[in-house]
């Protein structure tokens, strides 16, 4: 049922949940497509380690979306290890070479920190808001969960910093001082399906061979700093999102361009459709983005329900 908290003197009614389609929707240029090009043109060898890795991806349908772009970050680590097992050390070679496994795994990966930290943030700062203007009639005291990581609520709409989650991270928390890990801690981008549960399973196949410490256990830290770069942990965002969820008497929920049942449908799933079921549901969606709401809407059973063509 919808929340009926009270957040002191004011009662907060309306959800909105902001996707990228909400940036593009104002004139952005957040699709994938021109981080591309800006890789492309500035960074051209992480653009071309990252197209490198069509044959070690777990998914081959890339078309470029931002779910997709986070599930080719998974590839096939078997696949990985193989590569590196072709170098293990030969003890009849006057020169076994150790490292030969471990820079076969940093060949496939070394770029991931830029991509998913300083490139990513540098490209995001650098959108042009210029002729950016707002064209919808967005309440101030409304509560905003926000995937996005621009500002153009604020921006835009003036919408208060305090009625907005952020819930994959804020650009406005970011400076010139982070390092690449701590910019990806900051903006969290990449796969929800990898773990280091992996990491765990390869530790248990080859702990007992003989080279493990020199040759098998640095591939696998550096298997594991490619998990922690190229990926996100939902579960770790779920408590900060019921707490907002619960600031307000919520009595309407309107999605402004965010894909329902692609990266981030775990929220819904497990946090947003049990809380706010019964709540009036506005979906406004794009292009070929109905199909996907009336499935969105069948999955859940919404009963009261608008759908809106932008």
């Amino acid at each position: 049922m919808c929340n009926t908290t009270k957040n002191g003197d004011r009662n907060i009614s309306k959800l909105y949940i902001i996707g990228n389609g909400f940036d593009i929707h104002h004139g952005l240029k957040t699709n994938y497509s021109y981080y591309g090009d800006f890789l492309k043109k500035n960074h051209p060898e992480v653009y071309e380690w990252f197209n490198s890795l069509t044959d070690l991806r777990t998914r081959i349908d890339f078309k470029g979306t931002w779910s997709e772009v986070e599930k080719s970050l998974e590839i096939d680590f078997d696949a990985l290890m193989e590569r590196a097992f072709q170098y293990y050390p030969d003890m009849m070679d006057d020169n076994p070479k150790w490292d030969d496994m471990r820079i076969t795994i940093d060949e496939h990966t070394r770029y991931v920190d830029e991509f998913t930290g300083k490139y990513f943030s540098e490209w995001l700062n650098n959108l042009d808001f210029t002729n950016v203007q707002p064209d919808l009639r967005l309440p101030q005291d409304g509560l905003y969960l926000n995937f996005n990581y621009t500002d153009t609520l604020s921006r835009l709409y003036e919408i208060p910093d305090e009625n907005v989650l952020h819930i994959h991270g804020s650009l406005k928390l970011l400076n010139s001082t982070l390092n690449d890990e701590e910019i990806h801690n900051t903006i969290q981008f990449g796969s929800s399906e990898l773990n280091e549960s992996i990491v765990e399973q390869y530790k248990e196949s080859y702990n007992d061979n003989e080279f493990y410490g020199v040759s098998i256990e640095p591939c696998l830290l550096g298997i594991n700093h490619y998990i922690t770069m190229a990926s996100k942990d939902l579960n770790r965002n779920y408590e900060p999102l019921r707490k907002f969820l619960q600031r307000g008497d919520i009595d309407s929920v309107t999605i402004l361009g965010h894909s329902v049942l692609k990266a981030d449908y775990p929220y819904y799933r497990d946090v947003i459709v049990p809380a706010l079921h019964d709540c009036s549901w506005h979906l406004y969606y794009h292009d070929d983005g109905r199909e996907s709401i009336l499935n969105f809407i069948g999955k859940f059973q919404l009963r009261n329900f608008e759908l809106k063509e932008w």
